[in-house]
């Protein structure tokens, strides 16, 4: 498939064909299985092109707009976000305005009705220029009268500019305003060519008879892949103008602009709904409250209950005790360990801590010998510790 520069380009089909995987895949968001693509002579995504990014408009078949905003806001945001000045995006904000019958631009988003929000998402694509501009069922849920404006807006971009449309759509008839059409059906281009060349080939009196045609001939062909030519030929949106200005390259540098665009966006959606602001604010307050009264209390004087077995003279882990802080633990003491632990069952300590009978002794040897310490050794310098879960089965 070959898509001439400058042009007016419509794939056609039925619902579910393959059109907006094939836009997927233009626009770099799909990998190829074979074949290849090529835009303005370079492959979308790679280091010399511009597309995904300024060089391209996309708007996509389901809506996906900034409801908090007005209209003059989120085209503003979209056009700082690709580096227009603020006289550039007004003056284009005024012509789409006529061209589109655009409500007031002081109307926020989520007020418009189903087919205004789709003439605010043209207008998005649209406000800066790409040289491609990629249209999804544009012309879904629009009145025929702007549906005639919106493609005689297009080919004067073609004419002027020497933009390039591609658009994709299920209304077979109103695609006779284009350059180029193709015909798709199961992910197959079945044919490609102007609409009068089609017409007059196929001797049809519509593109819908042709297209009927087509089909027809396929399925009576049985056909269940893609002949060579066509594979070869699904591949490119061409022209020999691969060189691209120095301020359209993708850079990973942090683009300032972009950011004062995302902050100045964020900044009036909260001012247009305080509560939203509120509400976050409140409801982390809230959970560090929360947090701090249940986790964050201070323990005073534990419960503990100790079985000390330890018999060697340096009694190091009688050390150990005297070192805890007697206000945050306290200890007391049983005279094995069966009733220490016993006691924690029982609800009365909350844990229980033992020393083995010659814990001294192989904590010693284990320190001063880290590599020659028996299992026994280590073992025996454990502090073992029984700890109360019943909360926590």
């Amino acid at each position: 498939m070959f898509i001439p520069k400058g042009k007016i380009f419509a794939v056609l089909g039925a619902n579910g064909v393959g059109k907006t995987t094939l836009i997927r895949v233009i626009l770099g968001g799909l990998q190829l299985h074979s074949g290849s693509i090529s835009i303005f002579g370079v492959p979308p995504g790679s280091g010399g092109s511009d597309i995904p990014g300024p060089g391209v408009g996309y708007m996509p078949q389901e809506l996906a707009l900034l409801d908090g905003l007005t209209i003059e806001e989120i085209l503003v945001y979209y056009g700082t976000i690709y580096h227009m000045k603020r006289t550039e995006i007004d003056d284009k904000i005024k012509d789409l305005s006529d061209l589109l019958s655009l409500p007031k631009k002081t109307r926020i988003i989520s007020e418009l009705s189903g087919g205004q929000q789709r003439r605010v998402s043209i207008a998005m694509t649209m406000i800066h220029s790409p040289r491609l501009i990629i249209l999804d069922e544009p012309t879904v849920g629009v009145d025929s009268l702007l549906r005639h404006k919106i493609w005689r807006y297009l080919e004067n971009l073609c004419q002027t500019n020497d933009q390039t449309v591609l658009i994709t759509t299920h209304y077979i008839e109103e695609a006779r305003s284009a350059h180029n059409v193709a015909f798709m059906s199961a992910g197959t281009i079945l044919k490609q060519s102007a609409p009068d060349l089609l017409m007059a080939e196929y001797q049809c009196p519509t593109l819908e008879e042709v297209f009927l045609q087509l089909c027809q001939s396929y399925d009576s062909k049985n056909q269940t892949k893609i002949t060579p030519q066509t594979e070869n030929r699904t591949q490119t949106v061409d022209t020999n103008d691969v060189n691209l200005p120095t301020n359209n390259r993708l850079s990973l540098a942090v683009d300032l602009t972009r950011v004062k665009a995302l902050l100045v966006k964020y900044w009036v959606l909260t001012k247009r709904r305080p509560m939203s602001l509120a509400s976050y604010y409140f409801v982390t307050a809230l959970t560090l409250l929360t947090w701090n009264l249940l986790f964050d209390r201070d323990v005073n004087r534990l419960p503990v209950a100790l079985y000390n077995g330890d018999e060697c003279p340096q009694n190091l882990s009688r050390m150990f005790v005297q070192a805890i802080d007697v206000n945050r633990i306290s200890f007391r003491d049983y005279k094995d360990r069966y009733s220490a632990v016993e006691s924690v069952r029982k609800g009365v300590n909350h844990m229980a801590v033992e020393f083995r009978h010659n814990f001294s002794e192989a904590f010693e040897s284990r320190v001063t010998d880290v590599f020659g310490a028996d299992d026994q050794d280590i073992e025996q310098s454990l502090i073992h510790l029984y700890v109360d879960n019943t909360k926590f089965q």
